[in-house]
């Protein structure tokens, strides 16, 4: 993996909180609030993106804990209440074109 990493791959663990008891106590008490929490860690190279513009079918809350990074967070839902088969931008299934030439809700 680190020679993919140092090519500009990012490397994806999903579901570390399973491998990290830390990160598991962390989702142990978001669940006292929510009703999934889980944790996926993305370690991405500078100027690279570990995904393009996508649209996902549950809420995400995102902490970057290091380096930094352009956040376009768009306010029109492309599919409400998407099927794990219906998230624009993974599947095959592309970004609508006019959400993407909107501006973004939030800039970060």
């Amino acid at each position: 993996p680190f020679a993919a990493f140092l090519d500009g791959c990012s490397i994806v663990h999903n579901h570390a909180d399973l491998m990290s008891p830390p990160l598991a106590a962390l989702c142990l008490d978001l669940q006292k609030s929510l009703p999934h929490a889980y944790v996926n860690t993305y370690l991405t190279p500078p100027n690279a993106a570990a995904v393009n513009a996508h649209a996902d079918d549950r809420d995400v809350f995102i902490i970057q804990v290091l380096g930094e990074k352009r956040w376009n967070v768009y306010g029109e839902v492309p599919i409400p209440y998407p099927s794990a088969n219906e998230q624009v931008g993974k599947n095959d299934l592309p970004v609508p074109t006019n959400i993407m030439n909107k501006k973004p809700l939030y800039e970060v």
